[in-house]
Formats: C-alpha cells, structure tokens, sequence
C-alpha cells in the first residue's frame, strides 16, 4: 500500500517521456496487482485540471 502511495505522489513530476516510461515500467514489475491497477486508475482520472500538461505523459 505505501509503495502504490508513493509511486502515485511520484508521477506529477514525471514530466518527460523517460520518467513516465521508467514509471510504468516500475509499476507493471513491482506493483501490478488488480487493486493497484483499480487505484492507479482513479489517480489518472483524476488530474487538476492546473496540471493538464501532464496528460500527454499520463497517456503513454
């Protein structure tokens, strides 16, 4: 549960396309569970609409 808390407070500063792909890739080897993958969900969907450029990221 705290390794999903931080993996979801780390991805606003993922602001280039090697972050975000370091961070998917860390979340299907470490955190891959459905409950994980149901909590990720909510966090992407739920971006402030201050940080719209993070969208882009969030898509790959």
């Amino acid at each position: 549960r705290y390794a999903l808390d931080a993996f979801c407070n780390e991805l606003p500063n993922c602001i280039n396309r090697e972050l975000i792909d370091n961070a998917a890739v860390d979340f299907v080897l470490n955190l891959n569970t459905k409950n994980n993958r149901k909590k990720l969900t909510r966090v992407l969907f739920s971006v402030a609409r201050t940080r719209l450029d993070l969208l882009p990221f969030y898509s790959r």
